[in-house]
């Protein structure tokens, strides 16, 4: 779980061949699942991103539902 105030939360981690399917929610709502899958790993990318929050803290939780490992490696906040 992740706590930020800002307006644009964004997660990079790594995509690579071992990397899980997430499971996405902020601010205690569902924003349904990204897929970190890559053939080759491909660290730094962006896997989740969203714009256009109201200023305010904000709870980003990432929830691993497949997938060897969950790494991520950056998070950045607008």
């Amino acid at each position: 779980m992740i706590h930020a105030d800002g307006r644009r939360p964004c997660g990079p981690g790594p995509a690579s061949p071992i990397s899980p399917t997430i499971a996405v929610f902020l601010d205690g709502t569902s924003k349904g699942t990204v897929n970190a899958f890559s053939a080759s790993r491909q660290a730094q990318q962006t896997v989740y991103s969203v714009s256009g929050l109201p200023v305010g803290r904000h709870t980003l939780t990432l929830t691993k539902t497949g997938g060897a490992y969950m790494v991520i490696d950056r998070f950045d906040v607008g």
